[in-house]
C-alpha cells in the first residue's frame, strides 16, 4: 500500500526551525500503519527538512543563520533570498523515517523538522507512506 498526504506547515518568523514529528506520527495513527518507511519532501526550494536533537533547535538555527549572514551576502540587487535558496537547495534532501511498531522509528531525542529561512510562508509538505498493512 502507498499513501500520499500533504501538509501545509506556516512559519510565522523568517527563521524558524518547526518540529513536525507529531503531525507525521498523527498521519501513521489515522491510517493505522504498523511497519513500513515513511518519506518525507517539500516543494520549495528556500527551507528544508531535517532530522535534528529536539533540545537543540536554538543551536540548529544559530549555525544556519551564520551560514546565512545576510550582511555576508551583499549582491548588486540585494538578492538575499536567492542566496538562501541556493544554500538550503545543498541542505536539502527528502527524509525517510522507518515507521516500527505503529511509531515513528526515532532516536530518543531525535524529531523530523521544517527548517524555514525566508518566512513567514506556507510551505507544503508531502508525505509518502510505503507499507504492507
Amino acid at each position: 500500500m502507498i499513501l500520499s498526504k500533504k501538509l501545509t506547515v506556516n512559519s510565522t518568523m523568517r527563521s524558524e526551525v518547526i518540529d513536525i514529528s507529531e503531525r507525521l506520527q498523527s498521519i501513521v495513527s489515522g491510517a493505522k500503519i504498523s511497519e513500513g518507511i515513511m518519506v518525507v519532501s517539500v516543494k520549495h526550494s528556500s527551507c528544508s527538512l531535517a532530522l535534528a536533537n529536539k533540545t537543540r533547535t536554538y543551536e540548529v538555527l544559530t549555525v544556519l543563520k551564520r551560514i546565512f549572514d545576510d550582511e555576508a551576502m551583499t549582491f548588486p540587487n540585494r538578492e538575499v533570498d536567492m542566496m538562501r535558496a541556493v544554500v538550503m537547495n545543498y541542505l536539502s534532501c527528502p527524509l525517510s523515517i522507518p515507521i516500527t511498531e505503529g511509531q515513528l522509528d526515532l532516536g530518543q531525542w531525535q524529531s523530523a523538522f521544517l527548517i524555514e529561512f525566508v518566512g513567514p510562508r506556507a510551505r507544503e509538505v508531502t508525505v509518502k507512506i510505503i507499507s504492507e498493512d
